[in-house]
């Protein structure tokens, strides 16, 4: 009997003893809860679980400006061409140049037009110059640039619209001779007078290279004959109103003959 309760004593240790250790090490026992819970915590191999799928993005509109690549901007010259216009050629100087008889000048006309045609042409004894469709022009006595401006406004008035006009003096008819004007009458010094280099010599100017007005001079009474005394034109001028800024003061041409009358009083 003392036997037998030593034994039922030795097993009742062990078990104890076993269940210690399973609660102190957290060893489940099969069966148990805490061997089932054990159990569903082991990992689940990777091949058996599924892949999860992507989560689903919405397609939302892309702005058309965050994508598109604008092209760079083009001036509207760049695309259309340059446009040519006129441009002199000649000095600068011959834009002070007067424009005499006989010489040669080249009109470039813009808008291009095919009716209105400029080209190289000569001035005729009349002082003019022809162009096609417009008829004649009177140039002489005239710098470039005055006859240019006069020029373009007779064409813009009846022919093209806000045209440009550029006049480049080819030859000058006198250039191998010096030009002059002969003063006659009441001037300190008479004669014949050459131009100034410049080309460019008007009424006063010449009367004061001629030494000024005599003493008896009738200033109100200026004659200029132009083109030869036999069949000339008479030009009649007034120094007083040039000089107090009434009239303008007269352009000369080469070969003008200047006659100052007399006062009688």
């Amino acid at each position: 009997m003392l036997s037998r309760l030593r034994v039922y004593r030795h097993k009742i240790c062990r078990a104890v003893f076993a269940a210690f250790v399973v609660l102190s090490l957290g060893i489940p026992r099969s069966g148990s809860a805490v061997a089932i819970a054990a159990e569903e915590a082991q990992p689940v191999p990777a091949a058996a679980v599924a892949p999860e799928a992507p989560p689903a993005v919405a397609s939302a509109p892309v702005k058309a400006a965050a994508v598109e690549v604008s092209a760079p901007s083009v001036p509207a010259a760049e695309t259309a061409g340059p446009v040519k216009k006129p441009h002199s050629t000649g000095d600068a100087k011959d834009k002070d140049y007067v424009i005499q008889t006989g010489d040669r000048i080249k009109i470039t006309i813009y808008p291009e037009d095919d009716h209105i045609k400029g080209g190289e042409m000569e001035v005729s004894s009349e002082g003019n110059i022809t162009l096609s469709l417009a008829g004649k022009m009177e140039v002489v006595g005239k710098t470039a640039i005055q006859a240019e401006r006069e020029i373009a406004e007779v064409l813009d008035r009846d022919y093209l619209v806000n045209p440009e006009v550029v006049i480049e003096v080819v030859e000058k008819f006198a250039s191998d001779k010096e030009k002059s004007v002969v003063l006659l009458g009441q001037v300190k010094s008479p004669g014949s007078h050459p131009f100034p280099k410049t080309g460019h010599f008007t009424l006063l100017q010449a009367i004061a290279v001629a030494g000024g007005f005599a003493d008896v001079a009738n200033i109100k009474k200026i004659k200029i004959i132009r083109g030869g005394e036999d069949k000339g034109d008479v030009i009649r001028a007034n120094a007083d109103d040039i000089i107090s800024g009434k009239k303008p003061d007269i352009e000369l041409q080469d070969g003008d003959i200047i006659n100052v009358a007399e006062s009688l009083f």
